[in-house]
């Protein structure tokens, strides 16, 4: 049998694939279409929520490259070491492993520490949206930093250790391996620390989500948000500043979101026609959410909004936005940023259709804009609910 029937080639033809595309990438100058496609790509995400610094698209064409580049060195030493053992060929015979190895742990130590500060360096601004546009996103965000800080430095630790005592213990002439079944003191140590890193974050998270769905003030924004495939409805609560009750059995062509228009509360109501949410700066605003057909999300990343809106089940959201769409322009250097709202879920093939600008606005701003807006209750008598 030759060697050529004893290699499966398909790894080779996948290696040999993964080669050439390889080698397209990095060469692909940014005048080519790969390189153009890269930048059509950053101008499309220059408003995205997730994306405002255009650096961010080619810090991500880089990483896919050197990462796929990897994949491909990886590949082939597998190749290799395939080659190696059909063939019977060792160059390794005479590799002393338990010098050479340990050697090889702290320089795998070293280099990935490395790049783990490199990486660290290219994208750990992008670990966060930016800083918090709501009062409480700044609280959740310090919590995020804080997680990310003790379990940064446990992972650290943890892998010098590992590393560490590869290289430290490798076996030597004269030395004599020590089997140490176990230590108390030593567990109820590590158990004690364990337990209070995770208490403090657990009870710290515990806090900040009390503060976040506390009961709303009465000087709060009230807006209702209805979710339905695949478009999102907007109303706003009138002068009384107080929501009018809504029924899915009223739900009709002209009546899409099943309000009564029998109670006093209704009358005043704002039916927004434009998908644009308006908000006073530095006011709490609360989100009355529901959905008519499939769970939708209720998405605001720069304010740190993240709520269900469920068929059946109201659900609700608090937040204070601090930063205007005015003041975010001028801190991110983009003219056409805007805050976004997105749907969260995969909630059908019209998902990508489910977002709505943001404004956020003086109080002034928001006073003047609020004066135009016509109460959405029919000339006529709408049809109500009867209750027994």
């Amino acid at each position: 049998m030759t060697l050529l029937s004893k290699l499966n080639l398909k790894p080779l033809v996948l290696l040999l694939a993964l080669v050439a595309l390889s080698v397209t990438l990095v060469w692909a100058a940014p005048d080519q279409p790969i390189g153009e496609a890269a930048r059509q790509r950053t101008e499309e995400l220059a408003n995205a929520p997730a994306v405002t610094d255009p650096q961010a698209a080619l810090n991500q064409y880089l990483t896919l490259v050197w990462g796929l580049t990897a994949v491909v060195v990886v590949l082939m030493l597998v190749m290799v070491q395939n080659v190696m053992r059909l063939t019977g060929f060792d160059p390794f015979k005479t590799w002393n492993t338990n010098e050479i190895n340990p050697r090889l742990m702290i320089a795998f130590l070293v280099l990935g520490g490395l790049a783990l500060a490199y990486e660290w360096a290219l994208h750990g601004k992008y670990a966060l949206v930016g800083d918090s546009a709501s009062a409480h996103g700044v609280e959740i965000d310090n919590m995020l930093i804080t997680s990310l800080a003790l379990t940064g430095i446990a992972f650290i630790i943890v892998q010098v250790l590992l590393f560490g005592y590869a290289y430290l213990y490798r076996a030597r002439p004269g030395r004599k391996a020590i089997f140490w079944h176990d230590s108390q003191p030593l567990e109820l140590g590590l158990a004690g620390i364990t337990a209070v890193g995770l208490a403090f974050l657990v009870l710290g998270g515990v806090r900040v989500w009390t503060d976040i769905h506390a009961k709303p003030s009465a000087e709060a924004l009230q807006i209702e948000l209805v979710g339905e495939q695949f478009q999102w409805g907007i109303r706003y609560a009138g002068v009384d500043n107080k929501l009018g009750p809504a029924n899915y059995k009223l739900i009709a062509a002209d009546n899409n979101f099943g309000i009564d228009y029998s109670k006093p509360e209704s009358k005043d109501d704002v039916i927004m026609a434009e998908k644009v949410i308006t908000v006073p700066v530095n006011r709490d605003v609360h989100l009355n959410i529901r959905a008519k057909d499939v769970l939708h999300g209720v998405y605001m990343p720069h304010f740190r909004v993240q709520m269900y809106a469920v068929p059946g089940m109201p659900t609700e959201f608090t937040f204070k936005p601090i930063v205007t769409t005015a003041q975010m322009k001028e801190k991110t250097g983009n003219p056409n940023f805007e805050y976004e709202m997105a749907c969260s879920q995969l909630c059908g093939a019209g998902h990508y259709n489910m977002k709505v600008t943001i404004k956020v606005v003086s109080p002034e701003e928001y006073k003047a804009l609020a004066a135009t807006w016509v109460p959405s209750a029919p000339a006529t008598e709408a049809p109500t609910l009867a209750v027994k």
